[in-house]
Order: structure tokens, then C-alpha cells, then sequence
């Protein structure tokens, strides 16, 4: 593995190298974790200085009795380095050995540099006399070396297509760890190799301290010493020998595992049936505590496979976990009370669905959304409840439009709107009809959308129901860009409003995204650009992926517009890897247009993907850029009779719907 972050530790031992060459030696302690490189950095010094130096090395090694002087044994046959490693498994005898050296070594045009695990020796062990001897020799001089920065696990970690946070977040920068899980190509799994060696220390630990090490290792971050107390054995001393084997360092008040790795190959360890056990046992503690986090309950509760408890907890982790941004972690909680939803009432079973279905959408899950709606609404096809048959089928209609599923999303809407119609006005068929003014909208169907979109917030205004207030404005206000643009941005602040009050984050994002779209489409940039980026920003502190997505790919479109082209790359380079098909086909266009007009080599790949795509929703607004750059890359590229076949179809629909800027273009 490449050396990185270690010049100043060898620069270190040159300078202790020079000194020696002037006579005057000296011994280094070269400290430091296992893993951390101790091996690869002595190696690194003798590199640079076997063509001017004589070097012996000698190790100590692991066994049950140590040799006695290994090290010494070991320069004696080889005649040849003032390296002496491992010296935290050396008999007595080498470490005699090191003092007497150390109080002798200025006389000498010698170096001896020595390395030792720093984490694996505890109070008794027998190096630390030694390490207390030559604390007061002048001529010892320690060196700690540093786990690896972020950066440099970014580095080591750029070629092998894995998410470097998540690298070092699991490897705390310790570069053994680093490079075995990048050798695995995947950091979910615990390489062999790392597994091996946390389990090499775990053995001769006693019972206490193995229960201790247990109920650490099912404790992702932390595990308080006053719970493992309780869970595993009130004494202490196991917790001290866990510490003092390397496996475990505490605070006073809690305990951790060095590595993310080692707890992963410690909780690995454990018997599969005694793991459920171990986490209800932990679960029982936590819930006994006066306002225990919901997000540590629910994990335990899966864990110990206890549906009732997960029901009881995750739901509530999610909403703490969305409320604070962290809208994956909340999928992920839902997710998990889904697997008990058997367990639940009809209605309770949708209440939990519909909400997985919004987070799914919010972080780019559309596939997801999808699925727990229709499940969803085949559940409540036994319900009488007509008004809540309805919400379902238009919130099923807009997870389908957001995926690009256009046919299928009106089909969805018009059921929706058919049981609406038979209800009294109220704020179910207010929330009906605020989405299928929506979808009206986004298929350009101007005049339906103002006219279903005002319909739904007189009726909500009257019954007081602010989401289906809200989510009107939305519609109404995105629609009106088309006919009123002097007022659209009103209308749709005005719901932002609503969206601040009720701490809909996600409506907020949706809002944000829709006044700097719809103004981007009608040429406002300057209104555009302002609602953009505040979209970005918001939607990026939220989780809110789906959102972010689609306003860098319209950021991109809008720089592109006003002939700001190396913006315009950069931003859609970024949305073009989305998951979002409304995003990758806004930021191909864009791609495929700049190398029109840029001469840059193969323009019709990005156009080509953009229509096909485009293609599927029927939709003009996806339809339109595609057709007009497609068209732009025949005329530049001497191939004008070309263009009528490729524009003709969207054309047509664009005077159908009576669209002004896509008319004028085409």
C-alpha cells in the first residue's frame, strides 16, 4: 500500500540517523495500534538509507513463552538492522536487553528503533517497567504514529469505486483495516483477514470479559459501562481486560471498539443464538431509562426479533430522523416496521405504508413508493372508507408521474377522482383533486390544472384542511406560471408558507423546486436561479435526493440557457448519475445540447438516451427539449431535412396544448 501522511515520522528518523552518523546514537520507540504501519514505515526508513547504512533486524514474536532474546538471535544470523520489532511480546531477557542498550546507546553510531502496540499494553503488562526505565534516558525518543485523515483514505480509496466516508468511518483511518476492505471491493462485509485478527485477541479472555466484549460489540457506537453492568457482569475487571487486550477503550462512562471493523467482526463472533438473546436483554435496560432514543430502541427490538417493540419504536425513530434530516435513516426505520405490519390493523397498516411511500419519494426511491402504495391501496380496497380510497389512488397517481409512468399516473388519478366525486366536499376529495391538479400541470394541461387546482383550495379553505390548502397552492401556482405568471409566484409562496407552519420539509423542497422549474421554463431566470438555489441548499441539508436531483439538472439547464456552458457541465454531469428519471432526462439534454454547440465528440448518445426516455411519459415538457435538440444536432450537422420527422410529433402536441415556448422553438 502506498505510504501516505508519514514523511514527518521518517523525516524523524533521518534526522536521528545524521545524529548517529555524528556519534551520537540514540533509540526510538516507535508506537502505535495494530494495523497502524509500524512494519511498513520502519521498512520505508531502511529503503532509504541500505545503500549508507548497515541495518540488522530482529522480531519478537507471539508465542505462549517468548524466546528468549529472539531478536538478538535473529541479527545473529542474519550478521547483518537497529530494528527490533514487536517488542510487546518479548521475553524478559530483550527487554533487558532494550535498557541496557538505551543507557549505551550515545557512545554508539547506531540507531535502534523499536515498535510495539501501544493499545495492547495494560497496566500489568511486563513492557511497561520497561517503557518507565527508558523514560528517563535522554537518548530514547518516542514516536506515535497518527491513524490515517480522511483525505488520505480518499486517496487510497479513489480507484476502487467505494464511498471513502464510508471507508474511513468504518476504519477510523487505520491503514491495515483500509487496505483489507478496499481489497474486498465492498464495505459491507468483514475481509477475513481483519476478522482474524480481532478474534486473535479475544482468545484467553475470560468469561467476564467475553460477556463485557459481547455486549460492546452488539452496541453499534457505544455501550455504556453502567449498561454492560448490567447486561453482562458487574465487574469490572473484565472491563479492564477487554481495555487492556486492544479491544476496547472507554471514556469513564462508556465504551467503544477502536474500529467500526473490529466491533463487526467481534458481534460476528457471537453465537446466532445467543444474539437475539443479548439485544433483548440490552432492549430491557434501555427502555427503563427515562427518554431512551427511539433510533437505539427500534435497532435492538430488530434485532432481538421482537415485532411488538419495533412497531412501538421505529415509527417514532423515523419521524426524529426525518425531522432532523436524516430522511434515509428514517426509510430504513419504516422499512424495518413494515416486516411486522401483518401485525397491524387495516388502517394502522396504511397509515404506516403511505409514510414509507413519502420518504421513499423524498430520497429518490420512486420504486419503493410505488410498491408500498399499491399495497397500500389493495388493503384498503376492503375499507368503506371511499374518502380514503381516493387520497391513495392520487397519491399512488403522483409516485407514478414522478417515476415517469404517465400513463399509468392518469389512469390512477381518474379512479381517484371518480370516488371523489361521489363524496360531499371535505378535505379528502380536496387533497384528490390538489393532485390531479398536479398532474394536470405537469402533462400541461393548463386550463384543467387552474380549474381542479382552485376547486381544491375553495373546498380546503372551507374545511380548514391546510395540507390539501397547501398542496393546491402548489398546483395552482406551478400552472399559473402558464397564464399568470405575475401572480404564480404568490400563490406559491403562499403555500410555502403553510409548508413552513405545518414542518412539511419535504412540501418545502417540493415548493422551492416548482417556483424555480416553472419560472426556468417560462424564462425568469433571475426568479429561477433565486428558487434553485435555495431548493439545493434545502433539499441537500434534508436528504431530500429526488428533489436535489432534479433542481441541479434544471440548475444545469438554466446556466446552459443563458450560455454559461462550463456551469452547465458541471451541474448536469452531477444530476445525470440520479436515479430520477425526470433529472437524468433534464441533465442529458443538456449534456447532448453543449456538445452540439460546442463541437465536443458525440452529441446524439446523451440526446439519444434523453428521448427515449422522454419518450415513455408522453409528457411535452420531456418531450420538447429532446425534440428541439435532436433537431439541433441534424441542422449543425448538415443533415436539415432531418428535422421535420424528429420535431413533427411534439410539435403537434405542443399546439394542442396550446404551449407558447415550445411552440415557438419547435
Amino acid at each position: 500500500m502506498e505510504l501516505l501522511e508519514r514523511e514527518p515520522l521518517l523525516a524523524a528518523l533521518d534526522d536521528r540517523l545524521q545524529a548517529a552518523a555524528a556519534g551520537s546514537g540514540s533509540m526510538v520507540l516507535l508506537a502505535g495500534e495494530a494495523g497502524i504501519g509500524k512494519t511498513s514505515l520502519a521498512r520505508a526508513f531502511y529503503d532509504r538509507h541500505a545503500h549508507e547504512a548497515e541495518v540488522w533486524w530482529g522480531a519478537c514474536d507471539a508465542l505462549t513463552t517468548p524466546r528468549a532474546l529472539g531478536p538478538l538471535y535473529d541479527i545473529a544470523r542474519t550478521a547483518g538492522g537497529d530494528v527490533i520489532e514487536d517488542v510487546h511480546w518479548s521475553d524478559e531477557a530483550t527487554r533487558d536487553l532494550l535498557i541496557y542498550l538505551a543507557r549505551r546507546i550515545d557512545r554508539c553510531h547506531a540507531v535502534v528503533v523499536t515498535t510495539y502496540r501501544d493499545d495492547e499494553i495494560g497496566p500489568e503488562h511486563p513492557l511497561r517497567t520497561t517503557l518507565g526505565h527508558l523514560a528517563t534516558v535522554p537518548e530514547v525518543h518516542r514516536l506515535s504514529i497518527p491513524l490515517l485523515s480522511e483525505a488520505a483514505v480518499a486517496d487510497l480509496a479513489a480507484d476502487h469505486h467505494l464511498d471513502a466516508t464510508q471507508v474511513y468511518r468504518i476504519t477510523s483511518g487505520n491503514p491495515f483495516f483500509v487496505t483489507e476492505l478496499l481489497a474486498t471491493g465492498a464495505t459491507d462485509t468483514v475481509p477475513r483477514t481483519v476478522a482474524d485478527t480481532v478474534l486473535a485477541r479475544t482468545t484467553g479472555l475470560s468469561p467476564p470479559a467475553r460477556a463485557v466484549l459481547d455486549t460492546a460489540a452488539i452496541m453499534p457506537d457505544r455501550a455504556e459501562i453502567e449498561l454492560v453492568r448490567a447486561v453482562a457482569t458487574d465487574d469490572l475487571a473484565a472491563v479492564e481486560e477487554c481495555e487492556a487486550a486492544g479491544l476496547l477503550h472507554t471514556d469513564g462512562r462508556s465504551l467503544r471498539f477502536r474500529h467500526e471493523l473490529a466491533r463487526l467482526a467481534a458481534e460476528r463472533n457471537i453465537p446466532a443464538l445467543r444474539r437475539p438473546q443479548l439485544h433483548a436483554a440490552v432492549l430491557d435496560h434501555l427502555r427503563r431509562q427515562s427518554e431512551p432514543d427511539p433510533a437505539r430502541l427500534a435497532h435492538h427490538a430488530e434485532q432481538a426479533g421482537d415485532g411488538d417493540a419495533v412497531l412501538e419504536f421505529a415509527p417514532v425513530a423515523a419521524v426524529r430522523a426525518a425531522r432532523h434530516g436524516a430522511r434515509h435513516e428514517a426509510v430504513a426505520h419504516l422499512r424495518h416496521a413494515l416486516r411486522y405490519a401483518d401485525q397491524l390493523s387495516a388502517e394502522d397498516q396504511l397509515d404506516l405504508r403511505e409514510r414509507f411511500a413519502q420518504e421513499c419519494g423524498a430520497v429518490g426511491r420512486p420504486g419503493e413508493a410505488i410498491d408500498s402504495l399499491e399495497r397500500a391501496v389493495a388493503t384498503a380496497q376492503d375499507l368503506a372508507d371511499v374518502g380514503r380510497r381516493a387520497r391513495l389512488w392520487s397519491r399512488l397517481a403522483i409516485a407514478l408521474g414522478m417515476a415517469a409512468r404517465t400513463a399509468e399516473s392518469r389512469r390512477c388519478i381518474d379512479t381517484a377522482i371518480a370516488l371523489a366525486d361521489t363524496l360531499p366536499a371535505g378535505p379528502d376529495p380536496a387533497h384528490v383533486y390538489a393532485n390531479a391538479a398536479m398532474i394536470r400541470m405537469l402533462a400541461r394541461d393548463i386550463p384543467a390544472a387552474v380549474g381542479l387546482g382552485r376547486r381544491a383550495i375553495e373546498m380546503a379553505e372551507q374545511h380548514g384542511a391546510d395540507a390539501a390548502l397547501m398542496m393546491a397552492l402548489n398546483a395552482t401556482g406551478s400552472a399559473e406560471w402558464f397564464t399568470e405568471p405575475d401572480a404564480a409566484e404568490g400563490t406559491m409562496t403562499r403555500a410555502l408558507d403553510i409548508a413552513h407552519r405545518l414542518g412539511d420539509d419535504a412540501r418545502a423542497g417540493n415548493l422551492m423546486l416548482n417556483l424555480g422549474t416553472a419560472a426556468g421554463e417560462v424564462r425568469w431566470y433571475a426568479v429561477a436561479e433565486k428558487w434553485l438555489a435555495e431548493a439545493i441548499t434545502w433539499t441537500s441539508a434534508r436528504d431530500l435526493d429526488e428533489y436535489r436531483d432534479y433542481c441541479l439538472a434544471w440548475s444545469a439547464r438554466v446556466a446552459f440557457e443563458q450560455a454559461r456552458w462550463s456551469e452547465a457541465a458541471d451541474l448536469a454531469s452531477r444530476a445525470v448519475r440520479s436515479q430520477s428519471v425526470i433529472a437524468r432526462i433534464t441533465s442529458l439534454t443538456v449534456l447532448g445540447r453543449l456538445r452540439i454547440r460546442r463541437g465536443d465528440p458525440d452529441p446524439d448518445t446523451p440526446l439519444a438516451e434523453a428521448w427515449e426516455l422522454a419518450r415513455r411519459t408522453g409528457d411535452l415538457q420531456r418531450l420538447w427539449p429532446a425534440a428541439a435538440g435532436r433537431a439541433e444536432a441534424a441542422w449543425l450537422s448538415g443533415r436539415p431535412e432531418c428535422i421535420p420527422e424528429l420535431v413533427d410529433e411534439t410539435f403537434r402536441l405542443a399546439v394542442q396544448l396550446e404551449q407558447q415556448w415550445p411552440i415557438g422553438e419547435l
